[in-house]
């Protein structure tokens, strides 16, 4: 365990030199007005595993712990550095934007939950009631930042000694309980920090897995999309099914070997990519529950459905003969995401090649005439303006029309 001197050389050595002065800035303003100043979460844990962290979090405390010391505390560093501060959220937190940093200021707290995956209810605590609180025993390491006390580490739950043997830990045996969006960042965690959980924590996550159920859709689908944007989404949502979590979110929901391929084959994968393969297996019905389950968005929605969309479509997608037209036809309006994770998908190498060439190349296609170019040839106004665009679409993906000249001949053939 480092002591204060050796940690203030790791942060020195690790944290970029406007990071480390904001740092010393707060701390020091903190002592001005009778505040402690933590920097505790993240970027703490980051530093210690010499890994790149950005947007500090800190905590503070007074003589006697209030729940609006985050809010006195962002006013003195409005006053005395500048920097541009948010309106608190429910629980206090206030977001103070500094040199390009974002950086999340909360008074030190406690929390209790009435039931499984309710929110907290919240009372003032000091730094080491606040590190409690925390998720994982490698998150609820504290560094003091007062100008006499800087680098003097807080940690009362072994955090280091977790990351020293690259495990993770709960911090008391109720903690998925109280929270079950944990069991999703344990999975996270593991995966960006090439950790493993501690044997106990796995066996806390396993039976208290159902309380998933208990979780709001818009905060399972936040948990999904945090790790859609991560590294290797893929490990995490393999180990997410091995553990049993997608079942729990709902019955039909996997992810299987043939997944991780495909999401390694893909030649653009963004994150809803991996909604799109998440969604590939299920069944109309199960996707129309999905959907429901996670209180999907617009665009959410859209890739689940479409994914199986283009399922129904693999068998047409196959046939002999189809024309680039055809294939148009068949997959205009699909979410790219569901098209490009069927390719990889597929089985089938004429319905893949199909589905690759509408991704890469037809769905770009467009005539060189516009509704006003038609006009200007004489087609009246209505709905022939609609049909004969379309044909010239049709006439540019089967190569039977090369410029717009050709399109122009088509046009006067028809009038």
């Amino acid at each position: 365990m480092p002591d204060h001197k050796e940690m203030t050389k790791l942060m020195t050595k690790r944290l970029p030199r406007p990071t480390m002065a904001l740092l010393i800035a707060c701390g020091v303003q903190g002592a001005n007005h009778g505040f402690q100043v933590f920097l505790v979460g993240g970027m703490v844990r980051d530093v210690l595993r010499d890994r790149i962290s950005r947007d500090p979090d800190l905590v503070v405390q007074e003589v006697v712990p209030t729940l609006d010391a985050s809010a006195r505390y962002a006013e003195v560093l409005a006053g005395s550095l500048g920097v541009t501060v948010s309106p608190p959220s429910q629980f206090g937190t206030i977001k103070v934007v500094a040199g390009g940093l974002e950086v999340d200021i909360a008074s030190a707290r406690r929390e209790s939950y009435a039931s499984p995956g309710a929110l907290p209810d919240v009372r003032a605590a000091t730094i080491e009631g606040d590190l409690g609180r925390r998720d994982f025993t490698i998150n609820a390491i504290g560094v003091d930042l007062g100008p006499k006390t800087f680098g003097n580490i807080v940690d009362i739950h072994g955090g280091q000694e977790d990351l020293n043997h690259r495990v993770i830990g709960v911090i008391h045996d109720g903690s998925f309980a109280d929270d079950p969006t944990r069991l999703f960042r344990a999975v996270r965690y593991e995966t960006r920090l090439n950790l493993r959980m501690t044997m106990m924590t796995e066996m806390a996550l396993r039976r208290d897995i159902g309380h998933l159920a208990a979780v709001s859709g818009d905060r399972i689908r936040n948990e999904l999309e945090r790790i859609f944007v991560e590294d290797n989404p893929a490990h995490a949502l393999s180990r997410a099914d091995e553990l049993g979590m997608l079942q729990a979110t709902l019955p039909a929901l996997t992810w299987t070997s043939a997944m991780t391929a495909a999401a390694r084959q893909m030649k653009e994968r963004g994150p809803m990519s991996f909604l799109a393969l998440l969604a590939s297996s299920l069944s109309r019905e199960d996707a129309e529950a999905f959907a429901a389950r996670i209180n999907a968005t617009g665009p959410w929605s859209a890739i689940i459905h479409d994914a199986v969309t283009v399922a129904e479509q693999l068998d047409d997608l196959a046939v002999s003969g189809l024309s680039p037209s055809g294939v148009y036809r068949i997959l205009e309006g699909l979410s790219p995401e569901a098209v490009s994770a069927w390719a990889a998908l597929s089985g089938d190498a004429t319905a893949a090649g199909r589905l690759r060439e509408y991704a890469d190349n037809l769905r770009y296609v467009r005539p060189a005439l516009d509704g006003d170019a038609l006009l200007a040839l004489g087609v009246p106004q209505g709905p022939r303006v609609g049909e004969l665009l379309r044909e010239l679409l049709h006439a540019r993906l089967d190569g039977q029309v090369a410029n717009r000249a050709d399109e122009e001949a088509l046009v006067r053939d028809r009038l």
